[in-house]
This record gives C-alpha cells, structure tokens and sequence, in this order.
C-alpha cells in the first residue's frame, strides 16, 4: 500500500501519462531496498569497491605529520612520499589532501648567493645612493653600462630535473659529459638602448686557427681600450654612460682601474676600490646576470651548436635579435631590486622577487 502511494502521489503531480515512467523506477528502487533490507537488515548502501573517500580524519593526520616534518629541518621542508610511510595514507592521497583541501603547493628552495655578514651595509649604502641618483636625475640609470662576462660551453646544461622519457621500461639513456667540455668566454655590457658585443676572449692556436684564453687584467684592459671605448665613442656616448664592472680580479688592477678613471672620470665609474662601489657579492643587482646570461643561453642552446664556431654564430646572433625595449625593461628591473633590498634589510631578493 505505501508504495502504491508514493507512485500515486507521483503521478498526480506529473500526469496520468507518466505514470510507467514514474511508477515503474520507483518500483524498482523498493524491490531494491527490500532486498538489501531481507540480506543485510539494513536500507544502508554496501560497502563499495575503489579509493575510500577522504575523511576529515585523515586530513588531521596528514596536516599534523607533515607539519612535524617540516619541523625537523632546518628548512621546513617535507615530502609526501616520507608522509605515506609514516601514515600509511597513498602518496596520490596525501598529495590530494595537501593541494586540494589544505590549499598547499609545493615550492622548490631557492639558490642563492650567500652574503657575509659586511655585505648587507655595503649593499644597503649602494642602493640609497643609486636611489637618490635617480631622484636627481631620471636618465642617471639608462645611461649605465652593465658590464659582464660568461662561459658558454659547447655540450651546454640538460636539466635532467625536468626531463623525462615516459616508457614501459627503463630505457637506460644517459648524457656523457667530458671532464672539461669545450667553451667560449663572452663579454657583454648594454644600456637601456643598446647591447656591446659579444666579445670572445681568444688567442691564436696553430691547431685549431684560435682557442678561448684565460680572462687576465691586460686582456681585459685590450678589450677595453681596442673596443669598448672606441664603441662609445662612435655612438657620442663616452661623456655620459657610467661604466659599472664586478670585483673580479682582472676589473681592479691598476692599470684597468687607471684607464677607466681617464676615460669616464671617477664620478662615472662603478666599481671595487672606485669612489663609487659596487658591493660584492651581488649578482643579483645587475642585470647583466639577473636577466642577460640566462636569456642567452636558453636561446642559444636551442639550435645545439655541435662545434665552437656554430656556439659563437649563435651568441652573435641572439644578441643581435636583442632589441631596446628588452634592455630598457631588464634595466628597469634594477629598480624594483634596489626598493626590495632596502626593505629586506641588505640581503638577498632573488628569492621574493619570484
């Protein structure tokens, strides 16, 4: 009688032409529930086969587990495969708990260049003398030249940490790397309206026609002397760019320092033992080596030059595809760098700037 009534009642709303349509699922339904009800003694659905859902339970389990593990280290980092062992919860399980329920991401730590305790007062006083030299005058920061140099090796980096060859089984492939691997030594310096170079650093070989040299203070001083200055020259730029340089130790020699002085005077020169210093240890404030050397070498690497010539080819080319606005942007980017580092106190700001 009861299900004679629900089937009625069902009808009534929906019209007398849908009664099969209606009656009939529902009868199915009943038969259904009295059957399970006869086995089990119980309306409630069986036990069913698959992945049990996620209860809040585990939720707890998995937050408090991995929050002990972040706590073990140093770095308060963890790992959702050490969780599985530690919970007996499936990776897929945690992994699914940590992003969509607790709204985590996994974050890969950051390298940086590590700082000794003097560098964040040198770093500070650079930055609010560079700060208030755009104050004075806007264009200061466009007219300086970001000066570098770089190895760019012949078989290049394969980021294994992101390469992957999905097959059925282990295909063994491997890279073979050579102990000292082919290379060129580049110098670069740009504004924010043009590039210089790229200079190769080289000497003639009677086997190989030239071979790449050692980066010494009389070379540097060549380099400077037979090409830069000349450039600026015929651009009309040499009386307002400012040469800024690194400390390494071919920049500071006294012959170096001596012709930089003469030739920019000391108010235009950024440099160790200068009147203007460049703080050590900062990599991260030039754009040479933020922006520069990495947009290189993920361009040049592309075409995988087999021989030196083809490498060189290549960073001639992909600097000469550099255009203005590339380089007014990358030097724009100091800006943002210096505000951060004086809010973080002097050190490091690759790692707030991602």
């Amino acid at each position: 009688m009861r299900r004679k009534f629900f089937a009625l009642m069902y009808t009534i709303e929906c019209g007398n032409h849908s009664r099969r349509k209606i009656a009939a699922p529902f009868t199915a339904f009943s038969e259904q529930g009295n059957r399970r009800f006869e086995e089990t003694g119980s309306l409630e659905d069986r036990q069913r086969s698959g992945r049990p859902p996620l209860r809040a339970a585990s939720v707890h389990v998995v937050q408090s587990v991995i929050k002990n593990m972040a706590a073990e280290t140093s770095k308060g980092s963890s790992s959702a495969r050490e969780a599985e062992r530690r919970t007996g919860i499936p990776e897929a399980s945690i992994r699914r708990i940590l992003h969509g329920m607790l709204d985590l991401y996994p974050y890969k730590i950051q390298r940086l260049h590590q700082l000794l305790p003097a560098d964040t007062d040198a770093r500070q006083k650079f930055a609010t003398w560079a700060l208030a030299q755009m104050e004075r005058n806007p264009q200061w920061l466009l007219n300086v030249m970001w000066t570098d140099e770089a190895h760019f090796s012949l078989l290049g980096d394969v980021n294994t940490q992101n390469s992957r060859i999905w097959a059925t089984s282990n295909p063994r492939e491997y890279q073979s790397q050579p102990l000292h691997s082919p290379r060129v030594t580049v110098w670069c310096g740009f504004t924010a309206s043009f590039i210089l170079g790229p200079f190769f650093f080289e000497e003639p070989c009677p086997v190989s026609g030239v071979k790449t040299c050692t980066v010494t203070a009389a070379r540097y001083l060549t380099l400077l002397r037979d090409h830069v200055v000349p450039a600026l020259q015929e651009r009309h730029a040499l009386p307002v760019v400012t040469f800024m340089q690194d400390g390494a130790p071919p920049h500071i020699s006294r012959d170096v320092k001596t012709f930089l002085l003469e030739s920019f005077t000391e108010d235009r020169v950024i440099s160790r033992g200068c009147k203007i210093q460049w703080p050590s240890r900062s990599p991260d404030l030039t754009p040479a080596d933020f922006w520069l050397w990495g947009y290189l070498k993920s361009r040049v690497y592309r075409g995988s030059p087999t021989t030196l010539v083809e490498l060189k080819n290549a960073i001639r080319l992909t600097v000469a595809a550099i255009d203005g606005d590339m380089l007014h942007s990358a030097v724009m980017g100091v800006v943002t760098r210096l505000t951060c580092l004086l809010s973080c106190g002097g050190g490091n700001v690759e790692h707030l700037l991602l």
